[in-house]
């Protein structure tokens, strides 16, 4: 989720539009007018949408997901990546307009963020990506996620590991060890990302 010039919240992966659109410049600096005349463009990801209504292949914005994720009975899993407080803020009432705040995920690479984030409504449960990726990283994740506790006293977090090579005896030791640390300090975990099923297997 990032904010626009005139302040409209919207969905889309990176801080411009260059990668993801057939369109261009930083999504903060332009107003929503201006990015829906672009259309998403996946060509170079490897997807083919030549089929595709255009119409529909506008950057959404992010009461359209809310929407969607409400119609089919889902908790929106809301990834944040800019450390504005006002965009993290108006993110976080934005979404509990919708639903309750122990319906919510907040996730992010950026353990800060999620600090700002937990400091705004100790109830939505924060989700670290990755963080910082050494042992050392990994442990101050775990250790400060650990604290983030909802009104009931109960840990309210969860990390993903990124761990690859799971074949490797060494990773898939290395990854089993970290996820048991996690465990222990009452945190829900996962492993990502995987592209092969095999690699998806192991991770399982």
């Amino acid at each position: 989720v990032l904010m626009t010039a005139d302040g409209e919240l919207v969905c889309i992966h990176d801080s411009t539009l260059d990668r993801t659109t057939n369109g261009s410049g930083k999504v903060h600096a332009m107003t929503y007018a201006e990015i829906l005349q672009y259309r998403i463009d996946t060509a170079a990801c490897g997807f083919d949408i030549s089929s595709a209504d255009s119409s529909k292949l506008y950057v959404p914005t992010f009461r359209e997901y809310l929407d969607i994720c409400k119609k089919y009975g889902s908790n929106p899993f809301i990834e944040l990546k800019s450390v504005d407080k006002d965009v993290i803020k108006k993110t976080i009432d934005t979404a509990l307009e919708y639903f309750a705040p122990e319906d919510i995920v907040i996730s992010s690479s950026s353990l800060s963020l999620l600090k700002t984030s937990y400091n705004l409504n100790r109830d939505i449960f924060c989700h670290l990506i990755w963080g910082d990726q050494t042992d050392a990283g990994y442990e101050k994740s775990i250790k400060t996620l650990s604290k983030m506790t909802n009104s009931d006293g109960k840990v309210n977090a969860g990390i993903a590991f990124n761990i690859q090579g799971l074949s490797d005896s060494a990773n898939f030791d290395r990854a089993k060890a970290w996820i048991a640390k996690a465990k222990a300090a009452s945190l829900l975990t996962c492993l990502r990302a995987a592209d092969d099923m095999n690699e998806i297997r192991k991770m399982f």
